[in-house]
């Protein structure tokens, strides 16, 4: 067992019980090598990928995962584009999990190119920092956290050999004449990217070693989880370090039973399962292909139905005008807040602040029927209005992707006279109003135009599946997101989400140029 401790800047190297034959083991020819993975055929998944909660704790996820070690045949290849920046992304199915194959590089605050140089972040991609690797994975992905990170090992036979199996085949130093590499058999291809320390000791360990973020962290001071390959090792660790080093990333899509898109056949090994039958099975029955499922099969929201269908019957409304425009909106009171019931469309133009990012706002696939349907889409600038706070109009805030405002208060934003849009807060109290964060998507969620697992629409709110802009129109018939008026930092504000897979709400942080819905509530 080997411990490679990267804490408070400081590096120590630690071999224990680690002998030549041990270390052999890992460049040797017994085990299946990385000619197992050629039998994987590359198929092509959707280029945008599926947002949504996470309907178990993590340990749940870790229990409920298979003790068997997984089928290489069955491993299925994918790719998936970062809308963000446009790169694209192997992707590997392993077990009940969907991995990205490559490092995460996508360029944020407090990222880095080994050596800072920019071939490197080619070659390995970046090195994050912890609190950077948090938010860095693309929307539908998330960083993997210990117990996430243990049912991948557990998949491909257990720690001791993870590292083995998951290591690429080429690129790692030799150690004491045996080579460092893996095998490679899963296609999950670790590459010895190294690290970047804090404080003075800049880069080091380039070929020899690989650190993975992990989201867990253990109380107490700067130190956080993170999974370590070595060079000369067969196994994986899980290792508690500084959260100021650099470490690279790999993201795991936020739930692996949600049935795979492709604007093509996905192609596989005739041995090979889809996705969704290795997240329900762990036997070892072969099925002749994973079928095409196209993304407008997977939706039956109909933007031909006006927006009064998709409201509750049973339920009494009241409305109010907006004085701007004379839009009406039908209104609900719950618990001890009244909120409007339908997603807000009111057209600020596109020139508040006069830069672009701060004040679009978009309606779904840019047809104006749509918005009388679902709303308008906003960045959240334009959600708080970018200019304009409640309590002093007259004085102008142009608050952003990378600035920071620091609101506080009602922020009335983009709804209109009387109304406000939401703080986190006031989302809790309606989550709490309805029974519990846990269980609010279920009550909350319309009675139809959900993909499946539609809503009881208990309490007359009505959220509609609307989808989202994040650079494309995604995901109608899948999810809603929605702005809070609090922010995260200079990039992130509070969001949101519901979706079709999950009887929960996910409350996070979101890019603050995404597009998302307003719900106002009443002052």
């Amino acid at each position: 067992m080997k411990k490679i401790l990267l804490t408070m800047g400081l590096v120590a190297f630690a071999f224990v019980g680690c002998d030549d034959s041990s270390s052999a083991s890992a460049g040797s020819n017994e085990e299946p090598g990385v000619e197992s993975s050629s039998s994987v055929e590359q198929g092509e998944s959707s280029s945008s990928v599926i947002p949504g909660g996470d309907p178990e704790s993590s340990s749940e996820k870790a229990k409920s995962s298979s003790s068997s070690v997984v089928d290489p045949s069955t491993v299925v290849m994918g790719v998936m584009i970062d809308s963000r920046d446009g790169q694209t992304y192997k992707t590997v199915t392993i077990g009940t999990q969907i991995w990205m194959a490559e490092n995460l590089n996508y360029e944020t605050t407090n990222s880095y190119c080994y050596d800072d140089d920019p071939s490197n972040c080619s070659n390995y991609g970046r090195l994050y920092t912890w609190a950077a690797a948090a938010t860095a994975c693309p929307i539908g992905w998330h960083l993997p956290s210990d117990d996430e990170w243990n049912t991948l090992f557990t998949a491909v036979g257990g720690d001791s050999i993870a590292g083995k199996m998951l290591k690429s085949a080429g690129g790692w130093s030799d150690n004491h004449g045996a080579s460092g590499n893996g095998t490679d058999t899963y296609a999950f291809s670790a590459l010895p990217a190294g690290v970047r320390i804090y404080g003075d000791w800049g880069y080091d360990y380039e070929g020899t070693v690989a650190h993975f973020w992990s989201s867990s962290t253990e109380g107490g001071f700067d130190g956080v989880y993170n999974v370590l390959m070595g060079y000369g090792y067969d196994d994986a660790d899980l290792d508690y370090t500084d959260k100021y080093n650099g470490y690279s990333v790999r993201c795991l899509k936020d739930y692996s039973d949600a049935p795979m898109q492709s604007s093509s056949s996905v192609k596989s090994s005739s041995s090979a399962k889809s996705s969704s039958s290795l997240a329900k099975s762990s036997s070892s029955e072969s099925s002749s292909s994973v079928s095409e499922v196209s993304s407008s099969s997977l939706k039956d929201f109909d933007w031909g139905l006006p927006k009064e269908t998709y409201l509750n019957p049973e339920i009494k409304y009241d409305s109010v005008t907006d004085t701007r425009d004379g839009k009406v909106y039908r209104t609900v009171k719950i618990g001890e807040q009244t909120w409007m019931a339908e997603n807000l469309n009111f057209d600020p133009g596109q020139g508040g602040s006069g830069e672009d990012k701060y004040d679009w706002s978009w309606c779904y696939n840019d047809e104006p029927a749509n918005c009388d349907v679902t709303g308008r889409f906003y960045t959240w600038a334009a959600a708080i209005d970018s200019v304009k706070l409640a309590n002093d109009a007259d004085n102008p805030l142009e608050c952003g992707y990378d600035k920071f405002c620091d609101l506080t208060g009602t922020v009335q934003g983009i709804c209109p006279t009387g109304w406000h849009l939401p703080s986190q807060t006031e989302w809790d109290v309606l989550f709490t109003a309805v029974g519990g964060q846990s269980s609010a998507g279920k009550v909350l969620k319309s009675q139809s135009g959900w993909y499946k697992n539609k809503g009881t629409d208990a309490f007359g709110f009505a959220v509609l599946p609307a989808g989202l802009w994040n650079h494309a129109f995604n995901y109608d018939g899948w999810l809603a997101y929605f702005w809070c008026s609090t922010e995260n930092d200079r990039s992130r504000a509070c969001d949101v989400a519901m979706d079709y897979y999950y009887a929960d709400v996910g409350l996070g942080n979101s890019t603050k140029y995404y597009g998302f819905s307003v719900r106002c509530v009443k002052d």
